[in-house]
């Protein structure tokens, strides 16, 4: 994890020039509209002595170094540290002064808190990508970001972000040159999708597959779809359990989810899925679990408040532990 520099300027692309290596570290990612706040968290101090310091002449980890150097930014911390009383929940911002002396069983210390600003990101995609998107007419070109959607896939080794971005293409409804003839003019996609891999330290990535649409259309959802297609994919789940699956065609067909914490073996069932895969026309034989996409996780979601239903209980799919929570009884 980071250790935000006080004294010198970063070189490079590298968001800071120490990091530390910590085998009870968590990385925790909060979507803010336009991006993520990511905070790396610890459960023990970071002693000066475990700080590694980075190499800026070290080759970067993913394929493209970036023009841009401000697609993360380490900030101050936020966040305040807010203490809970085991016996009656009761939330304090600091703690009892009488406990101060005491040893706090996996107390989460903030070590580092930064800021992954999506736009910045498309905005260096776009430039190295203006021949691509605006064609050999360089006065189209524009600078501002267009509209966009993302989506986080996931996390890998907390370094490696999975990222898809979907956006209008800036030079649609363009005039072209009006000295070309319209049977030479170039159709122009009206929307353009990217899934990438995404470094957070020294924010270098790469481009791993590109989309384009004749609309621009509903890109939240999907940029949605592309997401959970990729992230089937890699975890052999829904109609990617089948070998012969032709990625190109069934990406463009909708899979629904839904989140509920269950082992459902009809998600990787190859028998399941064949009819859905040979025949074009044919419907999801079922909505494929998010719990079978990321089988390490519990899956948590805020339907029960979007839904105004009480919540009784959470349980853990893989672990005998559920956190009940008790109505207390009128008197």
């Amino acid at each position: 994890m980071p250790i935000k520099s006080t004294t010198s300027e970063n070189v490079g692309t590298l968001i800071c020039d120490t990091v530390a290596e910590c085998s009870n570290g968590y990385i925790f990612l909060n979507d803010e509209e336009d991006g993520f706040r990511i905070l790396w968290l610890s459960t023990a101090v970071i002693e000066s002595d475990e700080h590694i310091l980075l190499d800026p002449l070290q080759p970067c980890r993913q394929k493209i170094v970036p023009k841009r150097k401000d697609i993360i930014d380490l900030v101050d911390c936020s966040a305040e540290a807010i203490y809970t009383d085991l016996m009656d929940g009761y939330s304090y911002m600091s703690m009892d002064p009488s406990c101060q002396d005491e040893d706090v069983d996996e107390q989460l210390i903030i070590v580092s808190e930064g800021y992954l600003r999506i736009d910045a990101l498309l905005s260096d995609i776009l430039r190295r990508k203006k021949k691509m998107i605006y064609g050999s007419n360089e006065s189209r070109i524009s600078h501002l970001v267009p509209d966009y959607y993302y989506n986080l896939i996931s996390i890998d080794g907390n370094r490696s972000a999975k990222l898809g971005i979907a956006f209008k293409n800036p030079s649609f409804g363009r005039s072209s040159s009006p000295q070309a003839s319209p049977f030479k003019r170039q159709k122009i996609p009206a929307s353009f999708a990217v899934l990438l891999t995404f470094d957070v330290i020294d924010q270098s990535y790469t481009e791993t597959k590109w989309f384009q649409r004749s609309d621009s259309n509903h890109l939240q959802h999907w940029i949605n779809q592309l997401a959970t297609h990729s992230q089937m994919s890699s975890v052999h789940a829904g109609p990617y359990c089948i070998s012969a699956c032709n990625e190109n065609t069934i990406t463009k067909r909708t899979l629904q989810t839904h989140e509920r914490n269950e082992d459902d073996d009809d998600n990787i069932h190859f028998q399941k899925w064949k009819r859905f895969v040979n025949q074009a026309n044919s419907r999801s034989p079922k909505d494929v679990a998010m719990s079978s996409l990321y089988p390490f996780c519990d899956v948590f979601t805020n339907e029960a408040v979007t839904n105004c239903s009480p919540v009784t209980s959470i349980s853990c799919r893989d672990f005998p532990l559920e956190l009940a929570y008790e109505t207390p009884h009128s008197s």
